[in-house]
């Protein structure tokens, strides 16, 4: 019955760890040591995550071509177009995908 309770244990642990590295890359933060983090010391780690995670959150947008999360997207170029477009011309970082927040 030991052995059962530590296995078990072991699954949610793991669990836990993937489910949080998943997270976090979408998020655009550090997958590999959060889930590794939350893998040997979830006690400390997830909760931590929690916290961390809802502020990086409110900042962050999604690029609608690739997938990445980031912060600063708004990129003026010139004067008439960010009158025209303001604060909701984004632009991706990575892929350089220019778009309009609704």
């Amino acid at each position: 019955m030991e052995q059962f309770v530590q296995v078990l244990a072991l699954i949610i642990s793991l669990a836990l760890a993937i489910l949080v590295g998943k997270d976090a890359s979408k998020r655009g933060m550090n997958p590999w040591g959060w889930g590794i983090g939350v893998f040997i010391l979830w006690i400390i780690f997830l909760p931590l995550y929690f916290i961390v995670r809802s502020r990086k959150h409110n900042k962050l947008i999604k690029c609608p071509k690739c997938g990445i999360s980031f912060e600063s997207p708004v990129i003026i170029t010139t004067k008439a177009i960010y009158d025209k477009y303001g604060e909701n011309l984004m632009q991706c970082p990575k892929c350089n995908y220019s778009w309009i927040r609704k």
